[in-house]
Order: C-alpha cells, then sequence, then structure tokens
C-alpha cells in the first residue's frame, strides 16, 4: 500500500510543480476570448506569429505514452486571415520550434516531423478559434469543411526518445528572423512538457 501511495505521489509532485512555475514576462497573452481549455486540449500558451494568435497545449504523459502537443489559432482581427498547410503549419513544426531539456539544451530528434504534401489552405473568420485535440482525428472547421487533425496535434514521442523529466517546447533562437515572410515568432515562450516515471 505504502508503494503504490509513493508511485502515485511520485507522479503528481511534478505536475503540481509544472503548473506552479511561473511563465516568462513574454508568456502573459491572455486566454482569447472563445478558445476554450479543456480536458482534451490543455492550456495553451499564446505567442504572436504573423497576423494570428498561436497557441500550444500538452498535458504530463508516463514513458512509454503518447505525448500530444495541441497547436491553437486565435484571429482576433475584423478581417478572415489564412493559414497553409505546409507552409504555415508544417513549417512552424519542422523549422521554428524545438525541444529542449531541462538544463535548456536541444533534444535531438531521431526522426523529421515529416515532408507536408498538400498545401491546402485554411481560413479562420474574424473573431475565431480553432484547436485541436487530444482525442480527435479530424477538426471541423469554422468555414464547415473538415481537415486531418495531423497538422494540429503532434505526439512528440513519435519525434524523441524521452526518459522521465521536464523538458519544453520554444522557438528556435538560434535562426535569424525571416524579415519578409511573416514567419518569425514574435516572443520568447516556452512550453513546459512533463515525462513522468512509470
Amino acid at each position: 500500500m505504502a508503494a503504490q501511495f509513493s508511485r502515485k505521489l511520485s507522479r503528481l509532485v511534478p505536475i503540481v510543480l509544472s503548473a506552479l512555475m511561473p511563465y516568462s514576462p513574454a508568456q502573459t497573452i491572455e486566454q482569447p476570448e472563445g478558445c476554450i481549455a479543456s480536458a482534451d486540449t490543455g492550456q495553451p500558451v499564446w505567442f504572436q506569429r504573423g497576423h494570428l494568435l498561436w497557441g500550444l497545449s500538452t498535458r504530463p504523459a508516463t514513458v512509454g505514452e503518447k505525448i500530444p502537443v495541441v497547436l491553437w489559432f486565435d484571429n482576433p482581427s475584423d478581417t478572415q486571415q489564412g493559414i497553409t498547410e505546409c507552409g504555415d503549419i508544417d513549417y512552424f513544426w519542422a523549422r521554428e520550434i524545438e525541444l529542449l531539456d531541462s538544463a535548456g539544451k536541444p533534444v535531438l530528434s531521431r526522426a523529421p516531423y515529416g515532408v507536408c504534401f498538400s498545401n491546402g489552405s485554411i481560413f479562420l473568420p474574424p473573431h475565431t478559434c480553432l484547436h485541436g485535440s487530444f482525442a480527435a482525428y479530424s477538426i471541423m472547421l469554422p468555414t464547415g469543411g473538415v481537415v486531418s487533425s495531423q497538422h494540429f496535434t503532434k505526439d512528440i514521442s513519435r519525434y524523441y526518445t524521452l526518459p522521465p523529466g521536464r523538458y519544453s517546447l520554444a522557438p528556435i533562437s538560434a535562426r535569424e528572423p525571416e524579415p519578409s515572410s511573416g514567419r518569425t515568432v514574435a516572443q520568447r515562450w516556452t512550453l513546459p512538457i512533463t515525462v513522468l516515471d512509470r
């Protein structure tokens, strides 16, 4: 009984600690109106990218489980905004973020994020929020269409071998921004990721 309690406590402590860790000042973008977090989405960390607010969320996972990271979009403007599946979303996953260990050092990927073959566009009406979830296989678009959740939710355990510990997703800081593309991430933010022991 004591051993079982100890295992449960060892799983709970990192979750509580990660919730208590303060975010940097760059992560003070408030939850946009209409973007509602839930147990199936996690609470996102928000940042500005181009004309949209982008967000990332996750949940603690145990070694051997999937480690899902959900992508969010919010269009705070009064005009419709477009996102491309390859040029924006897949480019972001593959080239703009990196996984860091608890010491802030990059974790090497064992596989690339993949190649995008369909550069379709997704349109967000004014004042609209769109996001993936931990469980959904497709996303209903505000314009009425449906898109695969492969762009909106990534299982990072497919790309990294992660022992128990604390990690974070963050913008790649070593790369120079592209001045004319609008692809640069405006703030320094981090998404805490916790991998628990069994």
